[in-house]
């Protein structure tokens, strides 16, 4: 009996820690996806980089970061309505940041 507690428990552990690498590794995968989409921003590739910002936080609706640089993006478009929105949305879910502010 004790045994299988401790399988089980080993298993659970095994679980979390590739559940961890997943997410890591999702995480790296968007994180050089918003380095790429900052990259055709500064680069006035702004059409390509809205439907990129937005294929982000459809997939990850509390990316923060992709919130702010689409918020950014917005300004840069002019959609100073929308770039407030966005902004504000990144400020919510991390106001820990000041260059959101």
């Amino acid at each position: 009996m004790i045994r299988n507690l401790i399988q089980d428990s080993g298993q659970k552990q095994q679980t979390k820690v590739e559940q961890n690498n997943e997410m890591n590794s999702a995480d790296d995968e968007t994180e050089q996806q918003l380095q790429a989409i900052i990259s055709l921003q500064r680069n006035d590739q702004l059409t390509e980089a809205d439907e990129l910002y937005s294929s982000i936080v459809d997939s990850n609706p509390s990316h923060d970061r992709a919130w702010h640089y689409w918020g950014v993006l917005a300004y840069q478009n002019d959609e100073h309505n929308l770039a407030v929105e966005r902004i504000g949305r990144a400020i919510g879910l991390n106001a820990t940041v000041a260059s959101y502010h």
